[in-house]
């Protein structure tokens, strides 16, 4: 599980290296959106000059209103991302927490009390010569027994 969370949120860290960082495009973007506001102003003052048509100006307006809504769409798409991402760098420290508190209970426990934690926690062990692999099942609950029992 601690794998799983790690390569997701790594996967997340690529992703935003890739755009060059949360804070840079969604401010990068929220100035675009602002600015569209004058475009359309000066769209409309170029109407009313008689520097470009009807079928331009409505064209043009048409234009700026698909381009702010797909910038505004992107930017939810970001906060939304850096939301989990933050979210997921929460999990792992909690997750972090909860199995070192785990690991001290055990250490200290009975042989039978380690054997009911290990079958609470659903631990398999795979092992082939290269390689050992464990595996485990941690409830939500137990995450929040663990923050009262610590």
């Amino acid at each position: 599980m601690i794998a799983a969370l790690k390569e997701q949120i790594e996967n997340q860290k690529d992703g935003l290296a890739k755009e060059t960082g949360f804070d840079i495009e969604m401010k990068k973007l929220g100035r675009k959106i602002k600015a569209y506001d004058s475009q359309q102003k000066r769209l409309v003052k170029l109407f009313r000059l008689g520097v470009i048509n009807e079928d331009a100006i409505l064209d043009e307006l048409n234009q700026v209103k698909a381009d702010r809504n797909a910038n505004q769409e992107r930017l939810a798409e970001l906060e939304k991302s850096k939301k989990t991402l933050q979210e997921l760098q929460q999990a792992e420290i909690k997750l972090n927490d909860f199995c070192e508190a785990i690991r001290q209970q055990i250490d200290c426990s009975s042989n039978e009390t380690k054997r009911l934690a290990l079958d609470a926690l659903d631990v398999k062990v795979y092992a082939t010569r290269d390689s050992v692999n464990i595996q485990g099942i941690i409830p939500v609950d137990l995450v929040t027994i663990e923050q009262t029992w610590a």
